[in-house]
């Protein structure tokens, strides 16, 4: 029982790993999706 729920909280907890990352690589590239250099990123964030 003990295990299962473990392996449950971690499935749990890789999820929301893998959603937080996708939302910060969408985050990251609508930002910098008119960018040419990186001086232009960074004047960006």
């Amino acid at each position: 029982m003990a295990e299962e729920r473990r392996d449950l909280l971690i499935n749990e907890l890789n999820h929301r790993v893998k959603n937080t990352l996708a939302s910060v690589q969408f985050i990251a590239s609508q930002t910098l999706r008119n960018t040419e250099t990186a001086a232009e990123a960074k004047a960006t964030g």
